[in-house]
């Protein structure tokens, strides 16, 4: 059937673009890249206009509007064997909440245009935003509207974009997806003022495999059970979630050398199955800045994430624990993703002297994120030589933020003469080039 919508990608990059009319009429396109064998591409016909119910093709749900069908036949990335396909955008997926978390059941239903954001509680809410710096400013996008099942005309076009450009860099620490199939409904009650609303077929690993949000959390709720002492499951707790957090960390800080940033790093966005990640959510990604402040501040966005899953399993696992094991345990992971990121292993984390300079900028007791943004700004000091703006540090405080490019809070003695090679003045036990003198 003659198609209705421009294709999106350029003829270059397509390789197919037709029309299938179903319960809902879909225009589909190929790209280039895809791997589909004939049968999935007919199952890719069927599915997507709900010519027949997905739910007799599913394998397993994932999240909110997503699903994954095994392939006869698995492909391979580097070291990870992707033996599944996941459709997103053409279902929504049934819920309850429990504990003001959500739960997901096992029914596929049809997509809509109501507003998924209206139905869940804020704690999913927060999850789903993203946050990023630009011009000293904290933009938070993703709160607003979402249609059920489905992704909105803008969020199609930010995935299906961001995921071709990632796809066609060669990372060496992180798998990144390409797109086998995607298209977009021609139905009037799938669009709304900004355009129609759209789907997307990717690779994945079967349905055996959970991301690594599903692998830990599973195994977190074994130490639970298995075992009475609490200081013992926090180490237990520790053991499990290093594995998964320092590869993770190595991959971003890749993506950070080619000026680039994911902002929704949190653990649901990824797989784990080798010793490199598969990372698949690439719809907020976007520069990390040329200003200072606003790479540091994007910078520790990225790394701050699986920081912030840990806290809250930490919490929500032990809500009885003694305060100064959790803190101790956050400390422990905060101090291993700084040595991942800055790649040393073996160096020894100025923790408290992070959290005291925050501290005197903030004017208050700083989080995790204000005292990483510190330490990051310090051990990424002599990049900063290159920067108009080398001083300025974003520090977050609730949902605001504080810029500020007050030399003297920082590098007090700084205007010393000091040997690039000698202690920094300051405190850090860094050199004097890696800490304030490469501000």
């Amino acid at each position: 059937m003659t198609i209705e919508l421009k294709p999106v990608l350029p003829d270059s990059q397509l390789k197919d673009a037709y029309v299938i009319d179903g319960k809902y009429n879909v225009q589909i396109e190929i790209p280039a890249c895809s791997t589909l064998n004939e049968k999935e591409r007919l199952l890719v016909d069927i599915v997507c206009p709900w010519i027949d119910d997905p739910n007799r093709y599913s394998n397993r749900i994932s999240g909110g509007r997503n699903f994954i069908v095994d392939r006869e036949k698995p492909i391979t990335k580097r070291d990870m064997e992707l033996g599944g396909l996941e459709f997103g955008g053409i279902s929504r997926n049934d819920f309850k909440i429990v504990q003001k978390s959500m739960i997901y059941g096992d029914r596929i239903l049809p997509p809509s245009r109501q507003n998924f954001m209206e139905k869940i509680p804020t704690e999913e809410k927060n999850i789903m935003k993203s946050m990023y710096f630009e011009n000293f400013k904290a933009i938070v996008t993703g709160n607003g509207y979402r249609p059920t099942g489905t992704y909105s005309n803008d969020e199609f076009m930010r995935k299906l974009e961001n995921t071709m450009k990632i796809s066609e860099i060669k990372f060496e620490s992180m798998i990144t997806p390409h797109i086998e199939a995607y298209g977009r409904f021609l139905d009037p009650e799938l669009a709304n003022e900004n355009g129609n609303f759209g789907f997307f077929v990717f690779p994945v690993p079967d349905s055996k495999v959970k991301r690594i949000a599903g692998e830990t959390n599973s195994g977190l709720i074994k130490i639970i059970r298995e075992t009475e002492d609490t200081e013992m499951a926090l180490e237990k707790y520790y053991d499990l979630m290093e594995p998964y957090v320092v590869p993770l960390t190595v991959a971003y800080r890749e993506l950070h050398e080619n000026e680039l940033g994911h902002f929704q790093t949190h653990l649901a966005n990824s797989y784990l199955t080798g010793a490199i990640p598969y990372i698949v959510d690439w719809a907020t990604m976007k520069g990390i800045g040329k200003k200072w402040g606003d790479e540091i501040g994007n910078r520790t966005l990225d790394v701050h994430h699986p920081l912030m899953n840990y806290k809250k399993f930490l919490r929500l696992g032990f809500p009885g624990a003694d305060a100064r094991l959790i803190e101790k345990s956050i400390q422990r992971m905060f101090k291993t993703i700084f040595r991942a990121y800055i790649g040393d292993p073996q160096m020894e984390v100025e923790y408290e002297w992070g959290r005291k300079k925050a501290k005197e900028m903030m004017g208050t007791e700083p989080d995790t994120f204000q005292i990483m943004n510190i330490l990051i700004a310090a051990h990424l000091g002599e990049k900063s030589e290159k920067k108009e703006t080398k001083s300025e540090i974003i520090i977050m405080e609730d949902s605001s933020q504080k810029i500020l490019s007050d030399k003297q809070k920082i590098h007090s003695e700084a205007n010393k003469k000091v040997g690039r090679n000698d202690p920094c003045p300051c405190g850090s036990q860094l050199k004097f080039k890696r800490c304030c003198g490469g501000h």
